[in-house]
């Protein structure tokens, strides 16, 4: 092997190497992981409620605004899980029921559209339109109160006591070894 060779397989050795380092021992913020998931469900309704805003008063045409609203529509089946997500729970009850929600509304749209009684018994539809909407806000409002617990506990599992050896000093002034637990309780 030549020294040019050498060099280059050294290069790319260290080149293809990962830097070894310790799992960041800091515990994720309760008041992060809200605002994330608070933050960015008060964006997708922004942009909902922007579109709808717009829809009449736009020159560009209609078919924007009513993309930003579906985007807004589809960004909040996510976006208030990203506190969850942050702590490191990533499927979540609120999300859950989000798509419980999606499914019924789901199911509404199928009744009065397409089955074979078209338009004529709506109240099946409605009825479950209406139990898609609230499984959705319940599930938009469950991700976002219970934010801060789960980041709490998650951080409690994740920070276990840590055993450590240390070095003492003995009675008689010589240097023992011994074993440190720390931890929070």
């Amino acid at each position: 092997m030549t020294l040019r060779a050498a060099a280059l397989l050294m290069i790319l050795m260290i080149l293809g190497t990962r830097v070894a380092s310790a799992d960041s021992t800091e515990p994720n913020s309760p008041d992060f992981a809200l605002a994330l998931s608070a933050g960015g469900t008060l964006v997708s309704l922004g942009l909902v409620v922007g579109g709808w805003h717009e829809l009449d008063r736009t020159t560009v045409g209609p078919k924007v605004w009513t993309t930003t609203s579906a985007i807004g529509l589809e960004s909040i089946l996510i976006t208030p899980a990203l506190g969850q997500w942050y702590a490191g729970k990533f499927m979540t009850a609120g999300l859950a029921l989000r798509l419980v929600g999606i499914a019924a509304g789901g199911v509404a749209a199928f009744n009065v559209c397409f089955s074979e009684n078209c338009h004529s018994d709506i109240s099946t539809a409605l009825l479950l339109a209406g139990v898609g909407v609230v499984a959705y806000a319940a599930g938009v409002g469950w991700d976002i109160a219970t934010v801060r617990t789960t980041t709490r506990e998650i951080n409690a599992r994740h920070h276990a006591p840590v055993i450590t050896p240390s070095v003492l000093s003995s009675p008689s002034g010589h240097a023992a070894y011994g074993l440190g637990l720390g931890g929070s309780f």
